[in-house]
C-alpha cells in the first residue's frame, strides 16, 4: 500500500540518547538498512511519475499492478544515463513490448491483445520514434 509521505510521522523519544536508540540504527546495521540515495532517487522519479499518472499505464489509462508495470525511458539512454523525470514513463508490460519490439508478426500478436485506439497508437509511435523503430 502507498501512502503519502505527509501521513508519516513520528515523535523522537525524550530523554534518551540521541546516538543510538531504538529509531536510530548503529552503525553496524548499516548495509541493512535501505540506501538514502536509492529512496532519494525513488521518491524524485520513479515514485513521483507513478503518483502523476494515478497508478495507471500512460498509454492505454489501464489501472497497474506491481507485476504489471514497467518503469521505461522516453528517450533511450545513449552513452550517459538520463534518469531524469521528464525522461520517464510508467507504461504496462505489454505496451512496454510493443514499444521495444521489431518482429512484425510479435507487433500484431500483441496489438490483437490489447485492443489500441488510434490515439493509443500514436503514443506508442512516439515512443517507437525515440527508439529509431518503424511505427505500427
Amino acid at each position: 500500500m502507498i501512502i503519502p509521505v505527509g501521513y508519516v510521522s513520528y515523535e523522537y523519544p525524550k530523554y534518551k540518547r540521541h546516538e543510538v536508540n531504538k529509531y536510530v540504527r548503529k552503525y553496524s546495521d548499516i548495509e541493512n538498512c535501505i540506501s538514502y540515495d536509492v529512496m532519494k532517487y525513488m521518491v524524485k522519479n520513479a515514485l513521483s511519475r507513478y503518483i502523476v499518472q494515478k497508478g495507471k499505464c500512460a498509454v492505454t489509462h489501464n489501472a497497474l499492478s506491481i507485476s504489471d508495470m514497467v518503469c521505461v525511458h522516453i528517450k533511450p539512454c545513449k552513452g550517459e544515463r538520463n534518469d531524469t523525470y521528464r525522461n520517464l514513463i510508467i507504461l504496462s508490460k505489454a505496451v512496454s513490448e510493443v514499444v521495444r519490439a521489431t518482429n512484425p508478426e510479435k507487433i500484431r500478436k500483441l496489438l490483437t491483445d490489447l485492443d489500441l485506439t488510434e490515439e493509443m497508437k500514436e503514443k506508442i509511435n512516439k515512443l517507437r520514434k525515440h527508439r529509431e523503430l518503424e511505427e505500427i
